[in-house]
């Protein structure tokens, strides 16, 4: 299906002369393309199709419509839920958790899904990064009896590379160097989607009743494209792609959806302490509530974990943050005052409200 609708947003795919991109208008982020044209010069002929296509009465529902709750999937930690109010997850909005490697996003999403399985959910835990079952082996065991057991069941997969993942989610896609010697694999990228085809996550879905999804990571199938700015547009075509299915299947069957990141900092800006989330704004039109997990360098606070609100519906960025302690049994909320003060500096503590 080329269009996708929903309360919020509208997009379309269209297969250019530089690969397949995707036009979409989201309500609070404006308009947007994945492709070249638009992400050098602010302009293309894809958006104008996707507006000659819309009606007045789609674009009204877009501008008008506000997002609903759905099902609501609390969060292991109260330091995260209480970031949005109560429910750090729910099946209408995907959540995003970023942050620099090693800081433990992995074992915060391990602990997530033997919590939500404790709870009598149906966890999916999609790896792409290729070190999670010496982990899940280590941890899996401590977490379930700290939570009790399961009651639901956690599912792995393992999808390591970009082609695998998209075929994962029911499309053949190929990357094409457009080079004079192709063999050396360097050059310009383009991404493109050759076919739809079976679609091995949706069925999985049905079949297992999966009630959770946790993709850890969405930054590691995109390796293969290098960080030269020619590349940058076909990068975000396949996040695009990616999150784009993933936002269908949560609104098709219910579900809450987890996703991992890799951080970014600005590197002309040697005193920038907050990061923001790799992918840019593409991640950010897909993924409506965003966590920044980070953690003091100081040998004292080696255990500690702050957990920033970057983006959610009740307030402004940056404004909240909750602190979580790593120990030999997971993350564990920290209620003591003196630590809690003392894991931010002056100055972050002057942004929290």
């Amino acid at each position: 299906m080329r269009v996708l609708k929903r309360i919020g947003y509208i997009d379309e795919v269209f297969d250019g002369t530089t690969g397949t991109h995707i036009s979409s208008y989201w309500r609070g982020y404006g308009w947007y393309c994945t492709c070249p044209s638009y992400y050098y010069r602010k302009r293309c002929k894809h958006l104008l199709e996707l507006i000659k296509n819309m009606t007045a009465h789609e674009i009204n529902e877009i501008l008008t419509s506000e997002t609903l709750a759905g099902r609501e999937f609390k969060s292991s930690l109260d330091a995260v839920n209480n970031l949005f109010g109560e429910f750090a997850y729910n099946s209408n909005q995907i959540t995003a958790l970023y942050g620099k490697p090693k800081v433990g996003k992995s074992l915060f999403s391990i602990q997530e899904a033997v919590y939500l399985s404790s709870k009598g959910f149906n966890v999916l835990f999609i790896d792409t990064e290729g070190s999670i079952i010496p982990m899940l082996r280590e941890w899996v065991p401590v977490l379930e009896k700290r939570f009790g057991g399961r009651k639901g069941k956690i599912f792995i997969e393992s999808k390591k590379s970009i082609e695998s993942l998209m075929e994962y989610i029911g499309y053949k896609v190929a990357l094409e160097y457009k080079m004079a010697d192709k063999k050396k694999q360097k050059g310009k990228l383009e991404f493109r989607v050759l076919e739809s085809i079976y679609n091995e996550l949706e069925n999985f879905i049905k079949k297992k009743k999966v009630d959770f999804i946790i993709l850890d990571s969405l930054t590691s199938p995109l390796r293969s494209f290098t960080k030269e700015q020619q590349n940058l547009p076909s990068r975000g075509d396949a996040i695009a792609f990616i999150l784009r299915e993933l936002v269908r299947l949560q609104e098709e069957y219910n579900l809450g959806v987890l996703v991992t990141h890799h951080a970014v900092f600005n590197p002309a800006n040697p005193y920038e302490t907050m990061a923001d989330a790799s992918g840019g704004i593409i991640v950010h039109y897909y993924c409506k509530r965003f966590i920044y997990l980070d953690k003091r360098d100081a040998a004292a606070f080696k255990n500690y974990r702050r957990f920033w609100l970057v983006r959610g519906e009740n307030a402004p960025e940056w404004s909240r943050a909750g602190v979580a302690e790593i120990n030999n049994e997971g993350y564990f909320d920290v209620n003591n005052d003196d630590i809690l003060q003392s894991v931010f500096t002056l100055s972050e503590q002057s942004k929290l409200k």
